[in-house]
């Protein structure tokens, strides 16, 4: 996370902690936030200069609040939908953190209407099509989707689709079930090649399931037991990229990390494991070891 990143994270914070329901000294501001005193009070001298209402009673910091029915931040805070399309823009700007921008864009999404942000969230020529997908959904429609590319030897072709949920709040991939392989799958938005047509009415909704995704941020029907021994280096970049890892993650008695987790698909670990060949070990996880011996055995060819 950059410095710029790690400011935002920091105020969203402070947020968090000023909206709480009792005041708070400098000193655990401080400690929470993880800066200096010095620092927490430019952070707060800051909202106070953009015209948050912060008030302090006997040396605590608290935000004004509205009355006795006063739950959350929302109540003593609220952006237009030309600071919340600025917000989206400078999250899509930012090179760096992926997972910090989503999370930020999830919450705008959760917070204003659909057109508000995905009119910031997507570019020109993604937004058609996923107005079109949006207007799929809400009315159970099928539609075609011209010139996917599936990737590797996939090659790009016309899928005949009823997608039913996007997956994430920034609209990235979305949920569908592919009426010719009989299955539901996640279609990722920027590998549309073409048009998204509308194609008559749902015919198999019964068939309509969402999956859940593992710390690879994978989804599928199958399941597999992957058990990975990291060093410092492989272990520190797994938590950078996937957060969602740490809580599987134990440290060894003899100073290495072991992560225990399933994953629905083994692309995912696959593709982490050969990037680091050198700094991850594979134990007791066969169908894992045949996917990287099999990738390795076609790179050697």
């Amino acid at each position: 996370m950059n410095i710029e990143q790690s400011s935002i994270c920091k105020i969203f914070k402070l947020f968090k902690l000023l909206s709480g329901q009792n005041a708070i000294d400098i000193k655990t501001i401080a400690t929470r936030l993880d800066v200096s005193e010095r620092t927490a009070y430019r952070y707060i001298s800051s909202l106070m200069e953009e015209g948050f209402a912060v008030v302090k009673d006997r040396g605590r910091y608290t935000f004004a609040k509205s009355g006795k029915n006063y739950t959350n931040l929302s109540d003593i805070i609220h952006f237009s939908e030309e600071e919340a399309t600025l917000v989206c823009d400078v999250m899509a700007s930012l090179n760096s953190d992926v997972d910090f921008q989503n999370k930020l864009i999830s919450k705008l999404a959760a917070t204003f209407d659909f057109e508000t942000v995905i009119g910031s969230v997507a570019s020109s020529p993604l937004r058609e099509n996923i107005y079109v997908l949006k207007e799929a959904i809400e009315r159970h429609l099928a539609v075609i989707i011209e010139n996917y590319s599936s990737g590797g030897k996939g090659g790009n072709s016309d899928r005949y689709v009823e997608p039913y949920k996007f997956d994430d709040e920034h609209f990235s991939k979305v949920w569908c079930y592919d009426t010719k392989d009989g299955k539901c799958k996640q279609f990722k938005v920027s590998r549309i090649g073409g048009k998204v047509v509308l194609n008559g009415k749902w015919q198999f909704s019964d068939a309509h399931v969402v999956y859940d995704r593992d710390v690879f941020r994978t989804s599928g029907d199958e399941r597999y037991n992957v058990e990975l021994e990291l060093d410092n280096l492989s272990h520190n970049l797994i938590t950078e990229e996937y957060p969602e890892a740490k809580k599987h993650i134990r440290k060894t008695k003899k100073g290495t990390w072991l992560l225990k987790t399933t994953v629905y698909q083994l692309f995912g670990v696959g593709r982490f494991v050969l990037g680091l060949i050198d700094h991850v070990r594979i134990i007791d996880s066969p169908e894992l070891q045949k996917f990287v011996d099999d990738r390795i055995a076609a790179r050697m060819q």
